[in-house]
């Protein structure tokens, strides 16, 4: 769809869009959790249009609940510049960001971010995994501004790093400049 609004929803599945936009989802909860194998997994986003930035298409997914999704080939945006991932709460979680991230609280979980030039800002995580997610644009730049790491493992090449806290994490970069 596009022009639509999703909230206060509960999704034990995911969202996907392939010629969809400008969509808002937020204030929903999302826990996925297979039934019958009892194991968390599942992709959560999968989010993609033909449309571009002239078209001021976006995606914007914001003060969300999210546990238990293995969503490591998804969530992309299409790379649209005004799409968001802002103020959620992700546990248990294998996420792969592919828009602009700030605010976002992630525990147990593991994250790769975009090497597309989005912008990462104010993120927290306890007991993660944080890298880059390698979606063939080796030639970006990955911006993080005031994040707050404790109990992590840093896995991520060539990040530029401003103003961030690391406490008690690994940071394993053996090829790449940190």
């Amino acid at each position: 769809g596009s022009n639509g609004e999703i909230d206060n929803c509960n999704f034990n599945g995911g969202i996907g869009s392939t010629y969809g936009y400008n969509m808002d989802i937020h204030d929903n909860h999302f826990s996925y959790k297979d039934n019958i194998s009892k194991i968390y997994k599942g992709t959560l986003f999968s989010l993609s249009t033909n449309k571009t930035d002239e078209d001021g298409a976006y995606f914007k997914i914001y003060n969300n609940e999210i546990e238990g999704y293995n969503s490591s080939g998804g969530n992309g945006t299409s790379r649209l510049s005004k799409s968001e991932f802002k103020n959620n709460i992700v546990k248990n979680s294998t996420m792969a960001i592919g828009a602009n991230a700030e605010g976002n609280y992630y525990e147990n979980s593991n994250v790769g971010y975009s090497l597309y030039n989005y912008e990462y800002r104010n993120e927290r995580f306890l007991n993660s995994t944080i890298g880059g997610e390698n979606n063939g644009d080796n030639n970006g730049m990955r911006y993080f501004t005031n994040f707050e790491m404790n109990n992590c493992e840093f896995a991520s090449g060539s990040p530029t790093i401003k103003d961030t806290v690391l406490t008690n994490c690994n940071i394993y970069n053996s090829d790449k400049t940190f």
